[in-house]
């Protein structure tokens, strides 16, 4: 999803059940053109930190901890 505001940097935004290489790669393309990029991660999996992109962390915790 792309947000373009009247006044500053596009907002885009890509939400995924897993990770995604292929939503890393067009984050990073739209940071690298001025974009804020986010990420939203909604299921169990690894999340890895991707510079430039902010992620928005929506996995479930364990009932542990």
């Amino acid at each position: 999803m792309v947000i373009t505001p009247p006044r500053g940097a596009d907002l885009v935004i890509e939400i995924d059940s897993a990770h995604n290489p292929r939503s890393v790669e067009k984050l990073q393309y739209a940071h690298a053109a001025g974009a804020v990029s986010i990420w939203s991660r909604w299921r169990a999996g690894p999340l890895q930190e991707v510079p430039g992109v902010t992620t928005i962390d929506l996995r479930p915790t364990s009932a542990g901890g």
